[in-house]
């Protein structure tokens, strides 16, 4: 907000700041906060290039990385801001026509799945009878949470999605929780750079505004 804009502004802060981020998150999540920022900052230039994969910061020329898990290479490194917790939900028609008591109850659903892999083996979960791996016979894969909680809205299947995502439709009653009892693994919330390029002024205004930011939305 307007706030951390003000704390880390200064002087100073000038030109091209290229920044790679995964195009759903920036669209949910940053885009309504990043006004305050370049308000506060008005001679500078982000570029973003938007990905669900990740981009190779140092063969792209990036000066940092937005990632959902944390830095995957020993020539990176960064800040975790936070911890962004998902949950399984569908649209409520679809959750009125079944009967979902126990995660067995999910093994005849149809799933959408985020990954980037070819092949999925399951959700990890934790039920008050505890660990479970949640299965449904039938899966769509996707690299967009956007796609796929399109598809949920639409009543084709359950899906596993962070809050960013799914809030405003969760607030709404376009999507409905599925089984909340059940604990998922969080997902990371990291702002990671190259470590022997030289960090320019705009980008640590980057880095601290963009933790403040998310320590407000999330905390530690």
């Amino acid at each position: 907000g307007a706030d951390a804009a003000r704390r880390v502004a200064q002087s100073g802060a000038s030109g091209r700041l290229r920044i790679t981020a995964p195009v759903s998150f920036s669209t949910a999540w940053l885009a309504p906060r990043l006004p305050a920022f370049l308000a506060a900052h008005p001679h500078l230039e982000p570029a973003f290039h938007f990905s669900e994969a990740h981009v190779d910061l140092i063969e792209e020329g990036m000066d940092l990385g937005i990632r959902i898990g944390g830095p995957e290479r020993p020539e990176l490194i960064g800040r975790r801001c936070a911890r962004i917790e998902r949950r399984l939900v569908a649209s409520p028609g679809w959750v009125a026509e079944r009967t979902l008591r126990t995660p067995a109850d999910l093994d005849d659903a149809h799933a959408l799945v985020f990954t980037k892999a070819t092949s999925w083996r399951g959700w990890p979960a934790r039920s008050p009878a505890g660990a479970v791996l949640l299965r449904p016979r039938r899966v769509t894969r996707a690299t967009s949470g956007d796609f796929l909680r399109a598809l949920a809205r639409t009543g084709q299947g359950v899906a596993l999605l962070p809050d960013w995502l799914i809030g405003e439709d969760v607030a709404a009653g376009r999507l409905v929780p599925v089984l909340p009892e059940l604990a998922l693994p969080a997902l990371d919330l990291w702002v990671v750079w190259p470590e022997q390029r030289f960090q320019s002024e705009a980008a640590r205004r980057f880095v601290a505004w963009f933790v403040a930011e998310a320590k407000a939305s999330w905390g530690a």
